[in-house]
């Protein structure tokens, strides 16, 4: 059974989102919101479930999911620019001073965002609390960064559910498998809960599965590592690449983090990034189909980013070591770093 809620879903029209829970004066413009439903799918009880359903959100079309993204995107860049605006004349720990006392929340357009669909099960809502546990550690493992456990950055998160699905064009996508993507085009149910049950899909005609796997090339990849570049300072550095027939991702990153007495926060410095890419088709050691260069001007940030987006109608993929390098700029320094395994 498929239940579609009512909800707050958003035409394309201009909604305002205030925070007023905030010292800061903040107004967010989410301009053209793609509509949003929201959508429950009842889940049989056998095996391990005890039944139950899978509810995600909903978008008419690929374009409309990665529009979404990007609104956001554009929202936190705006939110952000206003406070680090209105208190320019501050060092960087000043500044860091000044978003504890002011209560400034720099996630706050993502919030709002999920306060207007009512969606409270999202994969950000997790990766958030898991988030707080890891940076509350003197040592501050990177391998237990939750962020590694997917691909997606915050605003692609307040998209998707907890199990990283997402239904587009009428179909259900989960991307929480470390080896597989599985695209759902009917028997939703059963189907969801096969794949959440890491169950064998290979014969099911309603699953379509995308492999993970990485050789020579990679079609769904991050690499990153990490510079403690001052003491009690570090900055992680990340390229990725995320590629399925109708969208390609591909992504330079750079984000910074500051210890402060037993543990460490998020630190606002100047950061800049760029990407460059130059990606295969299926052969992979065929022709460039595409390339290009993008950056970011440096600006005050607990991170930075650039992304790059493809419709390219084909699985795009990117060499070891080649096809996605990102550059950046933290500490008085610029660095590169290659995607690679």
């Amino acid at each position: 059974m498929i239940t579609t809620l009512s909800l707050t879903s958003c035409s394309k029209e201009d909604i305002e989102l205030t925070n007023e829970s905030q010292n800061t004066e903040a107004a967010f413009t989410l301009e053209q919101v793609p509509e949003t439903n929201i959508i429950s799918f009842d889940l049989p009880a056998r095996g391990r479930s005890q039944g139950g359903n899978a509810t995600m959100l909903s978008f008419a079309s690929i374009e409309d999911f990665v529009a979404a993204a990007e609104e956001l995107e554009v929202a936190i860049e705006a939110h952000e620019d206003k406070f680090v605006a209105q208190y320019d004349h501050l060092t960087d720990d000043e500044l860091d001073d000044m978003e504890e006392s002011t209560q400034f929340d720099s996630r706050a357009p993502l919030r709002q965002f999920q306060q207007t669909r009512s969606f409270s099960n999202s994969l950000f809502n997790s990766y958030e609390t898991k988030e707080t546990i890891w940076l509350d550690d003197e040592i501050l493992d990177e391998n237990k960064d939750p962020s590694l456990d997917n691909l997606f950055e915050e605003e692609e998160m307040v998209l998707l559910n907890q199990d990283q699905e997402v239904m587009i064009d009428g179909k259900v996508f989960n991307f929480g498998h470390p080896q597989l993507n599985y695209e759902i085009i009917g028997n939703f149910g059963e189907s969801i809960l096969k794949v959440r049950n890491d169950e064998d899909v290979s014969n099911d005609p309603n699953i379509i599965t995308t492999s993970k796997a990485s050789s020579s090339c990679t079609s769904w990849k991050r690499s990153w590592d990490r510079d403690n570049y001052a003491h009690n300072k570090r900055v992680k550095r990340s390229v990725s690449i995320r590629s399925l027939p109708f969208w390609t991702k591909t992504k330079s990153k750079v984000e910074s983090f500051r210890k402060r007495g037993n543990r460490w926060k998020r630190h606002r410095t100047r950061l800049g990034v760029g990407l460059q890419k130059n990606l295969k088709a299926s052969a992979c050691f065929g022709a460039t189909v595409r390339q290009g260069y993008k950056s970011k001007s440096r600006k005050k940030r607990k991170k930075r980013k650039v992304i790059m987006t493809d419709h390219p109608g084909m699985t795009l993929k990117a060499r070891n070591g080649q096809g996605v390098v990102g550059d950046y700029y933290y500490g008085g320094k610029t660095t590169y770093k290659a995607l690679s395994w």
